[in-house]
């Protein structure tokens, strides 16, 4: 009986079964190899860069911090006299943009890379980077909370009319970025039809997607509440019946990306050239470093 390999070598295209089997688990621990580098990296980025230096920036002094292994995390800053609504704004939205920047620029980089491993790691890094902030953003300045406080109070009166067309433009974001993820993991995606395409780069996202949210929830679970971070994510207002944008949203958002995918499963899958077995034996180390750094900057 053959096997699949770390090098994802042979013809396990041609085979079936255990074979098959054994290359989705393989093109799912890349996806989330990758989702574990992404986060990492843009939590520091996010929190030190982002809200961190821009405080500082403006004056500020940073006063302490928590980052977490799997999750969020936060800088707490303070200034003698309070920031202006202008400087509240720059150092609330530092994180979200400095994640904007980032994910654009992965995108635009993705265009110019030469091989699948690197299609794929930066077009999934474009994806949940620039998701996430959109996402975050929305819901935040919706339900005011985290870091759409400051952007809710600015807006005012004009709070809902920005959340409808933010909303749809994350939307139509999350249509073409799946598309270009499947696009790119095209060569990964050992089936025929179009169907069973979908499910290979839906099912595998999905799998990594779950395994990186499975183990934010248990890590949540055994550390102690924080109280800082709990009163950070708490909405400041909470109607009787909140509208459930975060659910909505997830869920429209979701059914896009589907489609993106499905559309881009119409295009013939490019060479095929390296490996998921070869990829992840440059992610799976990168993801440990990733882990380790934020083990030191706890």
């Amino acid at each position: 009986m053959s096997k699949v390999g770390l090098d994802g070598s042979s013809d396990v295209g041609r085979a079936g079964g255990p074979r098959r089997a054994g290359a989705f688990g393989l093109l799912s621990l890349v996806l989330f190899a990758i989702a574990l580098v992404t986060s990492r990296v843009m939590l520091v980025l996010h929190e030190w860069v982002g809200h961190g230096l821009t405080a500082v920036a403006v004056g500020g002094q940073i006063t302490g911090h928590r980052l977490f292994f799997f999750g969020g995390g936060f800088v707490s800053y303070r200034r003698a006299e309070p920031f202006s609504l202008g400087e509240s704004l720059l150092v609330s939205l530092g994180g979200i943009g400095v994640e904007l920047l980032a994910g654009g620029l992965a995108l635009l980089a993705s265009r110019r890379a030469t091989s699948v491993a690197e299609r794929v790691a930066l077009a999934a890094f474009a994806l949940a980077v620039l998701v996430h902030a959109g996402f975050y953003l929305i819901t935040g300045t919706h339900h005011v909370f985290g870091d759409g406080r400051a952007l809710a109070k600015a807006l005012g009166g004009a709070r809902p009319v920005f959340v409808a067309v933010a909303s749809g433009l994350l939307i139509g974001a999350g249509y073409a970025l799946a598309s270009r993820l499947t696009v790119a993991l095209g060569p990964w995606l050992l089936a025929s039809t179009r169907g069973s395409r979908l499910a290979w780069a839906a099912g595998a996202a999905g799998l990594a997607t779950a395994l990186h949210g499975g183990l934010m929830q248990l890590e949540q679970v055994l550390r102690t509440e924080d109280a800082t971070y709990g009163r950070i994510m708490r909405p400041a207002v909470v109607a009787e019946a909140p509208f459930p944008l975060r659910e909505v949203l997830a869920a429209l958002l979701g059914a896009a990306m589907l489609l993106g995918a499905y559309r881009a499963t119409a295009s013939p899958p490019g060479p095929a050239g390296d490996t998921p077995g070869a990829a992840l034996r440059v992610l799976g180390p990168l993801a440990g470093a990733a882990m380790l750094l934020v083990m030191i900057l706890r």
